[in-house]
């Protein structure tokens, strides 16, 4: 059962990354709190649904739901919209199966969803002006929730809360706090672009870093490669980030004064998934300098992901822009090895390509 939870935790910060994995995710959660049918909705209040993802395997049922506007009839959507806090609930906690709506929902539910008791857990977000719900809903044949899986509920909430926090209003990013607090603290240079690529704001050390100008600028408020760097990489890193590409994209681009490439990282916002997102944001980009990295970096990969001392300077050689066969070379070790050790860094940090690998590196970086 630890086992199990602690899965459905991970997978959580997955989907917050990744916006198609919600609907599997509220599948595993089903299995686990004994659920047939798992539903995720972030509500504005006070009591307008502005995402929803279904996991039930009657897609004739959920379309009728959505068709035919049974929320409108749903207790949670009010209830949910009236807490104070972050919380977990069951229908036998505020339904009044006596009121004439909520007969009719659950009548609805039981004919054509098979569906009857749930247990939700409610985040609370953005200092209350949203909330996200993750609800499981039980067989019409099976009882109430049992206390197991509410207690189970109440255990994963706080990273519920977090990973909606981070899915669905990419906070950690996003928030004016965190720009005008965590990132600017940190000199991350960052910048947020439109949905026509151009730059909405970026942080003082990205304003410092595009006034150098080597590499990577701006002009009439596009990024620009600066000469001798790769303009055709920008503009399809760009291009792909505001096209709604749904993973995240990364580009190296050459610097003019021979120094290290810059590594590009850009995180796409999509539409459903950037309700608060500032000044209507359509990807985050962040740059690494390898030439700045720290001697301790090494030391937070191998402890972060229990790396060898070789596994680590690879991994910094790949960052720093080498081909595995460089890399090998400047190591001074067979290729053959090259690729064993790239092999354990994938297992190791949980990735399968070398963008993915560099991508999750940079983050501990600087």
């Amino acid at each position: 059962m630890e086992e199990a939870i602690q899965k459905l935790v991970d997978g959580a910060y997955r989907a917050a990354l990744d916006d198609s994995l919600w609907a599997d995710w509220a599948w595993d959660a089903a299995r686990l709190l004994g659920g047939v049918c798992g539903t995720l909705n972030v509500v504005e209040a006070p009591g307008r649904i502005i995402h929803q993802t279904f996991a039930h395997e009657n897609i004739q049922a959920v379309e009728r739901y959505v068709d035919e506007n049974i929320a409108r009839f749903d207790p949670q959507i009010l209830h949910v919209a009236g807490l104070g806090a972050s919380c977990v609930y069951t229908d036998t906690d505020h339904a009044d199966r006596t009121d004439t709506n909520t007969a009719e929902y659950f009548a609805w539910q039981a004919s054509n969803g098979k569906l009857n008791h749930y247990v939700t857990a409610v985040a609370r977000l953005n200092g209350g002006t949203h909330c996200a719900g993750l609800s499981i809903h039980r067989h019409v044949h099976d009882g109430a929730t049992s206390e197991q899986s509410r207690r189970i509920m109440h255990r994963i909430l706080p990273d519920i809360e977090r990973s909606f926090e981070l899915g669905f209003l990419h906070a950690e990013k996003l928030s004016a706090a965190y720009w005008d607090g965590i990132l600017i603290q940190r000199s991350e240079p960052a910048l947020l672009l439109d949905e026509y690529g151009r730059i909405l704001r970026f942080t003082p050390a990205m304003e410092r870093l595009l006034a150098a100008g080597d590499g990577i600028g701006c002009a009439q408020g596009h990024l620009t490669a600066a000469r001798g760097a790769s303009p055709f990489d920008l503009d399809r890193f760009v291009a792909a980030l505001v096209a709604g590409e749904p993973a995240p994209q990364t580009v190296r681009l050459q610097r003019p004064s021979g120094k290290s490439p810059y590594i590009v990282t850009g995180y796409p916002l999509p539409r459903s998934a950037r309700v608060l997102a500032p000044l209507e944001a359509a990807a985050l980009v962040t740059i690494v300098d390898p030439a700045f990295f720290a001697v301790s970096t090494t030391q937070q990969w191998r402890a972060a992901f229990r790396l060898t001392m070789r596994e680590a300077e690879l991994a910094r050689m790949l960052l720093e822009g080498h081909s595995l066969e460089s890399a090998s070379e400047s190591l001074d070790i067979a290729i053959g090895t090259a690729r064993v050790h790239l092999r354990n860094l994938f297992a190791k940090t949980d990735t399968n390509r070398q963008g993915d690998l560099i991508r999750l590196l940079t983050r501990l970086a600087g």
